[in-house]
């Protein structure tokens, strides 16, 4: 018995990532317009343009909340697997600072204080295990963490 498998390539899951970001609908609650931004299929993705579309989706949707909204009532309300992917995200809004990379259509929640105090709510919240969880499922470096902590 034979089993064909697959192997999807990069090519793949930009192309798979870019479609999701095209059909990608909001609900309209504010929770539920972040939880809908956070793609696991942008995960897998290496194309810069593809991961600053998301990305700027992202933004648009986390702009609407405050620090303090972010920890009561975002943070509590997602799901495991979605936080992981927030805190990607988070993570990779970092990186795009620290390389002086813009973010098209960008919001207020696109700058480092207000990034940095989300990331610490998120932190605070989860601790250890969202951080571990992250850097198992893809290569996000805990440097930053340990300085913030």
């Amino acid at each position: 018995m034979e089993q064909e498998k697959t192997k999807k390539t990069q090519k793949d899951y930009d192309m798979e990532a870019a479609e999701e970001l095209k059909q990608l609908k909001l609900p309209g609650d504010l929770v539920g317009n972040v939880a809908a931004t956070l793609l696991k299929s942008v995960q897998k993705v290496q194309n810069e343009d593809i991961k600053l579309l998301a990305l700027s989706k992202f933004h648009q949707t986390l702009c609407k909340f405050t620090v303090q909204n972010v920890q009561g009532e975002l943070l509590q309300k997602l799901p495991n697997d979605k936080l992981i992917i927030f805190f990607d995200y988070v993570n990779y809004s970092f990186e795009c600072l620290s390389k002086g990379m813009k973010i098209p259509e960008t919001s207020n929640s696109y700058n480092a204080t207000f990034l940095l105090n989300v990331y610490n709510k998120l932190v605070e919240l989860r601790g250890l295990p969202i951080i571990i969880e992250s850097i198992s499922q893809k290569k996000t470096l805990p440097t930053q963490i340990i300085t913030i902590k």
